[in-house]
């Protein structure tokens, strides 16, 4: 009867566990105008890197910074797929809005039209609840009919925002379309001719 009871109690404990447990939430840097169609140009096209990322952020986990150098892995908050992955998502779909062209990273393709390869090494992806989301990253073009020329520039992105963790989110995709931006309008002057200082 003593043993019964234990394990009646054990498994009592165990529920009482599991619905108090804070199921987890996923979020992600691809934003919603990703989903909306554009017009595509015919005049040149994009093919996006895999993303370089620091190594404190490579983890499921959303990463926030508390006061001083210590960091917090939010164990019940995670990025739907892996941080590198996103990033890469995310500036794909920004740069593909923004200048109506195809992203033909992975696919095979001819060389009839013009090809700008985009990388990106982000340096800091910073998260700090309630404060801010910022991302300093070093980005390059490549257009791959002119083997000698590759554009190198940095951006530096801070973004106010507000509680919570889809606040934070949302900043760090905000900071991914302004860096999006900044690389078209380097894409763009190389379309006019301008090759050099097209950095913004």
């Amino acid at each position: 009867m003593l043993i019964r009871s234990s394990l009646l109690c054990a498994t009592s404990l165990l529920g009482i566990a599991a619905c108090s447990s804070t199921p987890t939430q996923f979020y992600t840097l691809v934003p919603a105008s990703a989903e909306r169609s554009t017009p595509v140009s015919t005049q040149f096209q994009i093919e996006v890197l895999p993303v370089d990322v620091p190594a404190q952020v490579e983890v499921p986990q959303i990463v926030v910074r508390e006061s001083g150098g210590e960091m917090t892995r939010a164990e019940s908050h995670r990025w739907i797929a892996p941080i590198d992955a996103e990033i890469r998502s995310a500036l794909s779909a920004d740069l593909s809005r923004t200048l109506g062209v195809r992203d033909v990273y992975g696919l095979t393709y001819g060389t009839g039209i013009k090809t700008y390869r985009i990388a990106l090494k982000v340096q800091r992806f910073d998260s700090a609840l309630g404060s801010y989301a910022r991302i300093d990253a070093v980005w390059t073009i490549h257009p791959l009919d002119q083997e000698n020329l590759v554009d190198t520039c940095s951006s530096s992105v801070s973004e106010t925002i507000g509680v919570g963790y889809s606040a934070l989110a949302q900043g760090h995709q905000q900071a991914i379309d302004a860096i999006a931006k900044q690389i078209a309008a380097s894409i763009g002057a190389l379309q006019s001719g301008v090759i050099v200082n097209t950095c913004p």
